[in-house]
């Protein structure tokens, strides 16, 4: 009977294991069009696999700024410049420091550390400042990112 408690109370303390990198969005208030554009073409299925994957999630206010009637092979161009298919911690990034990172939508990003901050620069030249990082997830990491990274059209 006291090995069953013991058990019990093993499991009971023990954290559950954190949400995979869809699920962060979707389960995370301010993240919930990042979820639903995902879902919307089928992007959340893949995200939902071992991984290790990084995303850099823009939040709802960020995605404001998406031109409307974008059709679905844009959108999926845009979504994917924010994923990539390996674990990108910017806790290894020294001051001044840069690492290239390729998404999978075949854009290409440098992430700096500077002294205000993470920023992340894309083909174009436009910086993006991350809000939060290294949010551990359970297939991989997520940074959430203050503006929508676009491919270099």
């Amino acid at each position: 009977m006291r090995w069953i408690a013991f058990c019990i109370a093993c499991l009971m303390s023990t954290p559950a294991m954190a949400a995979n990198v869809y699920e962060f969005a979707e389960e995370t208030p301010g993240y919930g069009r990042f979820a639903s554009l995902m879902q919307q073409t089928g992007i959340d299925k893949a995200l939902g696999n071992r991984g290790p994957y990084t995303i850099f999630a823009p939040d709802d206010a960020a995605l404001t700024s998406l031109p409307q009637g974008l059709d679905r092979e844009k959108l999926v161009q845009i979504l994917t410049c924010h994923m990539t298919p390996s674990r990108v911690l910017t806790s290894t990034l020294s001051p001044g420091t840069e690492a290239v990172v390729r998404p999978v939508g075949g854009c290409r990003l440098w992430v700096r550390r500077t002294a205000d901050g993470i920023v992340v620069r894309d083909d174009a030249g436009r910086q993006h400042r991350l809000t939060r990082t290294d949010i551990m997830q359970s297939n991989g990491v997520v940074h959430a990112v203050g503006s929508v990274i676009y491919p270099a059209y």
